[in-house]
């Protein structure tokens, strides 16, 4: 497809991160990745082929693949060596982030709240896989979001082969805590109480367990701050299994 992006900047080299930029390097698209971690950023690199890596140049976008705690911190500094500053963000909460943002004095207009559900249970650039995200749905809470931002948004995504799907931010949360919170703690609890089981028991165990079991490996602390970021939508759902 035909897009007016030229250069995205990729904020934290992780899982999302780096396939997003193996995404978007594949259809022609100029990614500078970068990480706090430099480790992580020069694997990224490497599996994009720039060792070195290209940070010549302001971006037509930054897309922020860091934890949601730290999105807020992230645009702060980025701002300061981008003055037109333009942000995609792709966590998996989206009321809290708005407000930590929001807090900073950013231009919610220039802050476009998205979440691509796909994943897996590995993390890290090692992991990444530029077809992650093929035919997959990806969250646009664009509501009040620049026009130009919101073209260059549905642009990634369907670089990235993602079906696009537009709702509010208070509809995302409370979606996401059904369908992905909420069993991402049964799974974690469940996987738990297989500790204290018995080789001669868990010698038993089939695909059922694995199944059910599979997304508690995911990261402890990443999910730490998304289930405490939403909270309340979560808490009714808890409630009502328990």
């Amino acid at each position: 497809m035909a897009t007016s992006l030229t250069h995205v900047r990729i904020v934290g080299a992780g899982l999302i991160g780096t396939s997003i930029a193996l995404a978007l390097r594949a259809t022609g698209v100029k990614v500078t990745l970068c990480d706090s971690d430099s480790r992580a950023q020069s694997l990224a690199r490497d599996l994009m082929g720039e060792k070195n890596g290209d940070d010549a140049g302001v971006e037509d976008l930054c897309i922020i693949a860091t934890p949601p705690d730290a999105i807020a911190e992230v645009i702060r500094g980025e701002s300061s060596r981008n003055s037109h500053l333009r942000v995609m963000d792709i966590s998996s909460i989206k009321t809290k982030p708005l407000q930590d943002v929001s807090r900073i004095g950013f231009d919610l207009a220039l802050f476009a709240p998205t979440h691509p559900m796909a994943g897996r249970e590995v993390t890290g650039p090692q992991s990444a896989r530029g077809d992650l995200f093929q035919g997959r749905p990806w969250i646009l809470c664009l509501e009040g979001v620049d026009s130009k931002l919101s073209q260059m948004v549905r642009d990634v995504v369907d670089l990235c082969g993602a079906i696009p799907l537009d709702r509010t931010v208070d509809e995302h949360d409370k979606a996401v805590a059904l369908v992905s919170h909420l069993p991402q703690i049964i799974a974690s609890l469940l996987a738990s109480q297989l500790v204290a089981g018995q080789g001669s028991e868990l010698e038993l165990s089939g695909a059922g367990l694995r199944d059910t079991t599979r997304i508690a490996d995911s990261d402890p602390a990443l999910w730490a701050q998304i289930l405490a970021g939403n909270s309340a939508a979560l808490r009714p759902l808890l409630i009502s299994l328990q």
